[in-house]
């Protein structure tokens, strides 16, 4: 019962969260770059009126949470009993107060990086996560589950001041230039308004999910919000890092789209890092497909967490995962639009899949429960990225003919004998090896990762395929530079 509470709080501040992050990157930081081109004494005015008005819609928006939770807990979850309500209502009120110095934080984060000043924010984003961490382990046994609200709260307000403070150190802002300006609100909320809207439906589309979880069995939620969280992993540490890093160039480029050299380069950044996201997220997704029950009982199975919650979730997991490499592909996909300065386009789309993923969940749910929430989520990114695709190639024409067709044929290729070998390995491992324990699961999956995954890339780098040769390169620069 308190995880299934927690996780439901949780996914209410999240619903601020991700509403903050999609309306203030598309929105605010195109706006801001295109400013702080023409005339940086502008861009700096118009954000510090941005941050003015944005903090006084958080202060409310705060207030409100903060002082009826009950009521909203009660209006999202109809199948929850009354003692479920108090306590996700009593976890929501104390997360609430992170709504300020998170939606502050998402601003800044967004203002550093269209500085091209990336490790402010990444280290801040770490110092959140130790911090909450830390407040777990320091106040679990006084406030229980409760502490997990607290710390996410202090972690937060951690995180913004630790921002506010590399932004003074390294003088990319200074309060000398806190001035009210109009410059730009106008474009911004042209851009904010289909983004709203569709936001809105990507709100009810989460809350239908956990309305009709909330439905099940106690636990159900849990494990696909369990689920969930295992499969961010992977995209949280490329995707979305990388759609952060790629977005002020995108943007410089197609401000410069009239350049036919500029349009080249555009094209030649978003195809390169198209097609390494879709040959990593490719293999990652086979091998969560062949290897998802031992994923989650090597990240969960432990204490409380049974047989039974490892199935529901592993079954989550599967079905979710079958739309892994969508996922990663849509986080660069939606960068591109945004540069281009065209909300409308991926927001429509985002909304009629909505719907469908509306539907398809009230209608299958009843018959086979938390697997049609799964999998028709995965079914609604898998549609919207193909249908992105297609308009993006309409709308400026990047991939060349045989392009896409020539990479997927050359995957398969790749793939079906490394398939084949990841499930020999499996089962051989598992026929003299029948155990399930923690150290016996870890081995397999290391066993398997390594069986999987190093001749790909081994033969993708050496054979200069799938631009790995350019990846390695990369990672191997950076790396070189950050310890030099």
């Amino acid at each position: 019962m308190q995880a299934d509470a927690y996780f439901f709080a949780v996914n209410l501040c999240l619903i601020f969260f991700i509403f903050f992050e999609e309306l203030i990157q598309p929105c605010f930081l195109p706006v801001f770059l295109n400013l702080k081109k023409k005339s940086p004494k502008d861009s700096h005015a118009f954000f510090s009126a941005f941050f003015i008005y944005f903090s006084f819609i958080l202060a409310a928006l705060t207030a409100l949470c903060y002082f009826f939770p009950q009521n909203i807990v009660s209006l999202f979850a109809p199948g929850f009993s009354k003692e479920k309500i108090l306590l996700s209502a009593q976890i929501f009120k104390i997360m609430s107060l992170a709504v300020f110095f998170q939606g502050l934080s998402v601003l800044l984060y967004y203002y550093c990086n269209s500085f091209k000043f990336f490790f402010i924010p990444a280290f801040s984003h770490a110092a959140q996560k130790l911090f909450s961490a830390l407040g777990i382990i320091l106040l679990a046994r006084f406030w229980g589950i409760k502490s997990l609200a607290v710390s996410f709260f202090i972690a937060c307000a951690v995180q913004f001041l630790i921002i506010c403070a590399g932004m003074l150190a390294k003088k990319i802002y200074s309060f000398g230039r806190f001035h009210f300006a109009r410059t730009g609100f106008k474009q911004i909320l042209l851009l904010m308004l289909p983004l709203f809207v569709g936001n809105i439906f990507s709100i009810i589309n989460g809350r239908v999910d956990d309305a009709c979880a909330s439905l099940l069995e106690n636990g159900v939620l849990s494990a696909l919000n369990y689920a969930k969280k295992v499969g961010d992993v992977p995209l949280l540490l490329l995707p979305y890092s990388l759609g952060i890093v790629l977005f002020p160039y995108f943007s410089d480029l197609q401000a410069d789209s009239g350049n036919r050299e500029s349009l080249k380069s555009l094209g030649e950044l978003f195809n390169k890092w198209f097609i390494i996201l879709f040959f990593i997220f490719s293999l990652l997704e086979i091998y969560i497909l062949v290897m998802n029950r031992e994923i989650i009982s090597f990240v969960y199975r432990r204490g409380a967490f049974s047989a039974q919650s490892v199935q529901w979730t592993a079954e989550a997991f599967f079905w979710r995962s079958t739309g892994m490499v969508f996922f990663a592909l849509e986080m660069i996909i939606m960068q591109m639009y945004f540069s281009c300065k065209d909300t409308a386009t991926p927001i429509i789309t985002g909304i009629v899949c909505a719907l469908l993923n509306i539907g398809f969940t009230i209608i299958f749910t009843p018959h086979f429960q938390h697997i049609a929430i799964a999998s028709s989520y995965s079914l609604q990114k898998i549609l919207k990225v193909i249908l992105l695709m297609f308009f993006l190639q309409k709308k400026i024409g990047l991939f060349n003919s045989g392009f896409l067709p020539g990479h997927i044929k050359k995957f398969i290729f790749y793939a079906l004998p490394l398939t084949l070998l990841l499930l020999a390995g499996k089962y051989t491992y598992e026929h003299f090896s029948p155990g399930t324990g923690f150290f016996s699961t870890a081995f397999k999956l290391g066993l398997t990762s390594i069986i999987f995954f190093l001749p790909a890339l081994i033969m993708a780098r050496y054979q200069k395929t799938f631009f790995m040769h350019e990846f390695t390169e990369t990672v191997y620069s950076a790396l070189k530079n950050k310890i030099g």
